[in-house]
């Protein structure tokens, strides 16, 4: 069968994922929450997923995960320069996102990742 007719966007939302960096960027202490529930393969957005394999890195390294130190940290990684712009940043740290709810988004990006695991898994199994 053509791939074509079998390819599809996967579950995924932009919005909660910006949420929950920007929760994170709001409330450093919402790392040690997200960091139990989510890891950055969690991440369908490649820009999200960046975002927070920094994060994770900062973190291990205990060091403050804030927009200084994640900026800077992008830098090094070899992401579009789009990503690691203070403008970008800002826009993320400025979503209307609750840091309270920090854990409650993550566990969607975790529901809508496993939703594509499984997704991903029947595609393979029809294809065989």
């Amino acid at each position: 069968m053509d791939d074509t007719l079998i390819r599809r966007v996967m579950p995924n939302s932009a919005e909660t994922e910006k949420a929950v960096i920007g929760c994170i960027l709001m409330d450093k202490d919402k790392m040690t929450d997200v960091a139990d529930i989510l890891v950055p393969d969690d991440f369908y957005h490649s820009e999200y997923r960046a975002i927070y394999q920094a994060m994770v890195q900062i973190n291990a390294e205990g060091r403050p995960v804030d927009l200084v130190t994640v900026i800077e940290r992008l830098r090094t990684m070899n992401v579009p320069p789009e990503i690691c712009s203070l403008e970008f940043m800002k826009e993320v740290a400025d979503s209307e996102a609750t840091a309270a709810n920090a854990k409650h988004y993550a566990k969607i990006i975790k529901e809508k990742c496993r939703i594509c695991d499984i997704s991903e898994f029947d595609i393979f199994v029809f294809r065989l």
